[in-house]
């Protein structure tokens, strides 16, 4: 569980929590930027059931954040074909409140479409992710009668008081400039189908007067790739990014991205990215490089023997050698 949940105290929220079925507690760790991704440090123990029958297999938070933990309470800990070896008599589930945070009830489904999308700026992630799914269920069954009105022009670029009608349904206010809420109006917009290819090829500009905006233009690659085909372009715009941005993090979308594309379409991207000297030690990068890399040497191994020579990643020189001396 990625805690989200907004009521336990601020040095929780983003931490990993994870079941140790061997151990009897919650370990937690701390995820920190680093690259195109993210490495985890450990943080001291959330929990110790003191127990060694305790097995705690899920954590989520609730519509107030607080968190529900279901342990599979058994002797037997470790996979075995003897289903008798477990005992079903047993199981727990546990409520962790923080301070005196009362239990509410919440029934999103009877908010109006405005009420729901207002309900995306909550600074509460189940509020915000309980109100996408209605808008999809909605779009989906052809009851949802904003779609239209839901343009990126207005909703993910900085531009204050744009929002100043809609109100999350728990009271809470994010800014409409802050990164989260940019991420979720975009999710938001792909799920009901208010996404135009020209939208997503507008958000690959989307530069540094925002924040965490990289992120923008990721989720903008990704999503041009995801239920059609790019087109010309977009692979333009992927290969300028692929020589020009300055995040990791865009490059390491671009990498995914060539997995949907033909050999011809992802050889400028690829080429451009391999240029990066930068991204050597990066702990994703060169691994993401030659998996976009290899079915173009395998495809030609004269273009192959091209990349080769503008490689400056040496794990992806080696890589390409050996694919080219195994034909």
């Amino acid at each position: 569980m990625c805690y989200l949940g907004g009521s336990w105290p601020k040095e929780y929220h983003g931490q990993l929590f994870m079941g140790n079925i061997h151990g009897q507690r919650l370990n937690v760790d701390v995820p920190e930027r680093k690259g195109s991704g993210y490495v985890g440090k450990h943080a001291p123990d959330f929990l110790n059931f003191n127990d060694k029958w305790s097995q705690t297999l899920d954590q989520r938070y609730d519509q107030d954040g607080n968190v529900f933990i279901i342990d599979w309470y058994d002797k037997q800990q470790c996979h075995t074909g003897n289903a008798a070896a477990h005992d079903r008599s047993n199981g727990r589930i546990y409520k962790i409140v923080y301070g005196d945070k009362k239990a509410t009830q919440v029934d999103m489904a009877k908010l109006t479409d405005a009420g729901l999308i207002g309900s995306l700026f909550s600074s509460r992630d189940w509020t915000a992710r309980h109100a996408r799914r209605l808008l999809q269920e909605r779009a989906a069954a052809g009851h949802l009668g904003i779609r239209e009105s839901l343009q990126p022009s207005k909703y993910l670029h900085l531009s204050g008081g744009i929002i100043d009608h809609l109100t999350p349904a728990d009271g809470s206010q994010f800014q409409p400039d802050n990164p989260v809420v940019q991420r979720r109006m975009l999710w938001t917009l792909h799920s009901i189908g208010g996404l135009k290819p020209e939208s997503l090829k507008m958000l690959l500009h989307v530069s540094g007067a925002m924040r965490e905006s990289d992120h923008i233009r990721a989720w903008a690659i990704q999503l041009l790739c995801e239920d059609h085909k790019p087109g010309d372009a977009a692979l333009k715009e992927f290969a300028r990014l692929a020589k020009e941005d300055p995040s990791p993090v865009v490059r390491l979308y671009l990498a995914s991205a060539c997995q949907r594309l033909t050999v011809a379409e992802r050889l400028p991207i690829v080429e451009a990215l391999l240029a990066h000297a930068e991204d050597a030690a990066d702990h994703n990068l060169p691994l993401m490089y030659w998996y976009a890399t290899e079915p173009i040497v395998a495809a030609d191994p004269a273009k192959g023997a091209l990349l080769l020579a503008k490689a400056k990643i040496p794990l992806l020189r080696e890589y390409i050698t050996r694919r080219l001396t195994a034909k």
